[in-house]
């Protein structure tokens, strides 16, 4: 039988004997998706070698992957601002929940536009070792970029009209 079978734990003091305290070995439970080292956390890996190379939560994205995320919040951000534009001068909102949005106000319309998208960033940015969010993040790009190439050239014809 191991010492860390059961519901607790023996810890061995400096010398080596074992401590009279016991306590929950943490590693009996996966760790949660929200804790309290979600926002706070500075978890860019692993720990150990002997851990596995993907499908683990880290508290922050790095490197191409956070430059890639934030890339599409950042055009996210450009077809928000560039629907409104368009819509002030004559255009129509195609995706009918915006179309709603806008009824609403703009305050809404922002609002419905920014939140999930944010919520998506910062989902991504925990699940960067699972390798379908890297997928999913070029997917995005790819499908931003295609919005952002569509208002340009709405933006342009508005411009020379």
């Amino acid at each position: 039988m191991s010492d860390y079978e059961g519901s607790s734990a023996k810890l061995l003091d400096p010398d080596g004997n074992i401590s009279s305290r016991e306590t929950s070995d943490r590693r009996e439970n996966p760790t949660r998706f929200l804790s309290r080292y979600t926002f706070f956390g500075k978890r860019k890996g692993n720990r150990r070698d002997s851990d596995p190379d993907t499908h683990y939560y880290v508290d922050f994205a790095s490197g191409w992957y956070l430059g890639l995320l934030v890339v599409v919040m950042g055009m996210i951000a450009f077809d928000t601002v560039s629907t409104l534009w368009i819509i002030r001068r004559g255009g129509a909102e195609a995706n009918p929940l915006m179309a709603w949005a806008l009824e609403q106000g703009t305050m809404w319309f922002v609002l419905i536009k920014i939140l999930p998208a944010l919520a998506g960033f910062m989902l991504l940015g925990v699940l960067t070792k699972y390798p379908i969010s890297k997928v999913l993040a070029c997917v995005l790009t790819l499908i931003y970029g295609a919005i952002i190439f569509v208002h340009l050239n709405l933006l342009q014809k508005i411009h020379l009209a």
